[in-house]
């Protein structure tokens, strides 16, 4: 079984919004899992770039609570906000991904 969730976006559902609609999707499937043919020990998390970092923040919170989690799959994650910083300043500008397109997001955590 897979399950696509639709969470609240920034910057119309400023943060934590996002999150807490992972957290409470994750939740949910877990606790309604055996009724929709699933089995709540395998439940794995994942998502791609902004989806993979609300993905990774899940899993955390999984764990800290014992809310189960057998898998972790994470794509391009954006979990880092300065990729100058990883990569260097050219390098990350030209061949990974510019800061600019990324910059409003971060700044709608703060």
């Amino acid at each position: 079984m897979v399950v696509s969730v639709d969470y609240r976006l920034a910057p119309e559902h400023p943060y934590p919004a996002a999150v807490e609609d992972a957290e409470a999707s994750t939740r949910w499937l877990a606790a309604h899992a055996p009724g929709l043919g699933g089995d709540p020990g395998r439940l794995a998390i994942g998502g791609d770039s902004a989806g993979g970092n609300l993905a990774a923040g899940v899993a955390i919170e999984a764990a800290r609570r014992g809310w189960p989690c057998a898998v972790q799959l994470l794509v391009y994650p954006a979990t880092e906000e300065d990729v100058n910083q990883v990569f260097g300043a050219e390098d990350a500008q030209h061949w990974v991904w510019p800061d600019w397109p990324n910059s409003p997001w971060w700044k709608s955590l703060r």
